[in-house]
């Protein structure tokens, strides 16, 4: 049984450069003639309240996801809550999205043209960035011959 954690380098590298905008964003507007206006109001919204919250759920969702990969299935949890358990009998298809940046997407039901995006925030998948041990737990675990063909996977 191995554990494969969300990547938190995501959510640091998007903190800082969210930092660096909000900072950005309050010097512009401290230095324009434009603070009584409405649009100052709307735009303060949006940078200041809106954005976070969104940033937010997202990084909550990618990073903070701990994927576990034994022989009984593939468990999705945060916070050693158990969100999503799909059984090696009930995987039907496993994908690679990304040659460059891989990430490897297990699910119930066919990923048969469905983008990386929406598996992963729209369908009741498992994702995680692909590292060549979640593979090696794939062969050890997977009995299912056919995904391992698809992935052009063979067990020694």
């Amino acid at each position: 049984m191995k554990k494969y954690h969300g990547s938190l380098g995501i959510f640091y590298l998007v903190l800082v450069f969210t930092l660096l905008g909000f900072s950005i964003f309050i010097t512009l507007f401290y230095i324009s003639n434009i603070r009584d206006s409405i649009y100052y109001i709307i735009a303060c919204i949006l940078m200041l309240v809106v954005l976070p919250l969104i940033l937010l759920l997202i990084m909550y969702k990618l990073c903070f996801t701990t994927i576990v990969i034994n022989e009984k299935g593939i468990i999705k949890s945060r916070f050693n809550k158990t969100i999503l358990f799909i059984s090696w009998e009930e995987l039907v298809d496993i994908k690679l999205y990304n040659p460059i940046n891989p990430w490897i997407v297990f699910s119930k039901k066919k990923l048969d043209g469905v983008g990386i995006e929406t598996a992963r925030f729209f369908m009741k998948t498992i994702s995680l960035v692909y590292v060549d041990d979640i593979g090696d737990d794939i062969l050890r675990y997977c009995t299912n011959e056919k995904l391992l063909h698809e992935l052009n996977i063979k067990k020694s």
